[in-house]
């Protein structure tokens, strides 16, 4: 296993921990600690196997994989940032013993499906193609392309 892949694991734990600590806090029922502490190592290793598993495996089944666990990786990452807002209202609510604290998860929750739902949409559209004209008389006449994150293939790769 790589220094990076550590460090992998441990941002992807870290980041599926805090939400599922905001989670518990928000629906107090969910409060258990197998809910706090094992869907974070779960979702933490379905990713991390299927991320390894697919690019050493090569069938059918692996591209479902491949998509479900960069779907969830993604879906992680929208729900840590939906934290990171969502923890300073919280405890600040906590404070002043505000009603706004029933109301905080089933907006979070909502918020986060539909930024999900917002980057699925934009993720899958037709990209634009724009055209620009940069006119100098010191620049010889030439014609530039530029192609930037594509992800034409399964994953990045470093070799």
């Amino acid at each position: 296993m790589g220094l990076f892949t550590l460090f992998a694991i441990i941002i992807l734990l870290a980041m599926a921990s805090s939400v599922s600590s905001w989670l518990s806090c928000a629906f107090p029922p969910l409060c258990s600690r197998a809910f706090t502490l094992g869907l974070p190592v779960c979702i933490t290793a379905f990713i991390i196997f299927g991320i390894w598993y697919t690019r050493t495996h090569y069938h059918l089944g692996t591209d479902g994989l491949y998509y479900a666990c960069y779907l969830l990786f993604g879906f992680v990452f929208l729900a840590f940032c939906t934290t990171a807002i969502f923890t300073p209202i919280y405890f600040f609510s906590k404070f002043l013993s505000s009603s706004i604290l029933r109301y905080l998860g089933p907006i979070y929750v909502g918020l986060t499906l539909l930024v999900w739902v917002l980057s699925l949409w934009g993720g899958f559209s037709t990209p634009q193609l724009k055209k620009i004209q940069v006119r100098s008389p010191q620049l010889p006449k030439l014609k530039i392309a530029l192609l930037s994150d594509s992800h034409l293939g399964r994953g990045v790769s470093v070799a």
